[in-house]
């Protein structure tokens, strides 16, 4: 008896990056500007203009006295999506 299967190699390849995404997700606790401009495929100049100066962002920002700026992760995705849902 012989069994022949079939490999969709990019199937499986987009599964596990779903997947992988999925897992990213869940880990991330807080993100920086550097992991922002990486995860949207924006700039930093963008990415101020459009949702970082919206006082809705700057709720789910901290910092310490001149510090790095860090914005709690699913709290801003939220946002983001709330103002991209705007124009």
């Amino acid at each position: 008896m012989k069994v022949d299967v079939l490999i969709d190699d990019i199937q499986i390849k987009e599964n596990l990056q779903k997947e992988l995404e999925k897992q990213w997700n869940e880990m991330l606790f807080m993100w920086d500007i550097e992991e922002m401009e990486k995860r949207t495929c924006m700039g930093r100049t963008k990415l101020k203009e459009w949702f970082l100066d919206d006082p809705r962002m700057e709720r789910h920002m901290r910092r310490k006295t001149k510090g790095k700026k860090f914005w709690f992760y699913k709290e801003s995705i939220e946002t983001m999506r709330e103002i991209m849902d705007e124009w």
